[in-house]
């Protein structure tokens, strides 16, 4: 995984997935920070970058996608945990390839990951909760996803 410590900040390489299905879209958080994201993780070395949301998806939930179209390239620069991160995230729009339990459409669940919780939230449900990063919260609300962004983020 691309994630390398450099002059005292961590640089990481991440790719995520905008999945959306039933008219909800899917997110995850971390079990101890409350904050949530799209899904997904660092790339691998010498790997592509559809090719490693799919493998994040499979991963952590179980879930087969399809990768359909890169709709955002972000140079995030936060704090997290005490430490500084550089991030570059590649997401994706992605298509579920299979069927999904009904019931997870309602509540919080658990993937395979036990570090994560995941919820399918309605995207008008996304302007009350704690989403980064901000510019693609905005993009999911205003609903202009049709068309390729890059932004740079500086969270405090």
């Amino acid at each position: 995984m691309i994630s390398i410590e450099i002059e005292g900040s961590r640089f990481n390489y991440r790719v995520a997935g905008i999945l959306i299905s039933q008219d909800k879209i899917l997110l995850e958080k971390d079990k101890i920070y409350g904050f949530w994201v799209l899904p997904g993780g660092r790339c691998e070395i010498n790997k592509e970058s559809a090719i490693a949301v799919c493998r994040e998806f499979d991963e952590e939930l179980g879930y087969k996608i399809k990768e359909l179209e890169l709709l955002a390239l972000n140079e995030n620069f936060f704090k997290y945990d005490g430490e500084n991160f550089h991030e570059i995230g590649l997401y994706y729009e992605c298509e579920l390839l299979a069927t999904v339990d009904p019931q997870q459409f309602e509540n919080e669940f658990n993937g395979i990951e036990v570090s994560h919780i995941y919820k399918w939230w309605k995207i008008n449900e996304l302007e009350k909760i704690q989403f980064y990063p901000i510019e693609i919260k905005t993009m999911l609300l205003k609903q202009e996803i049709n068309k390729f962004v890059h932004f740079v983020t500086r969270e405090n």
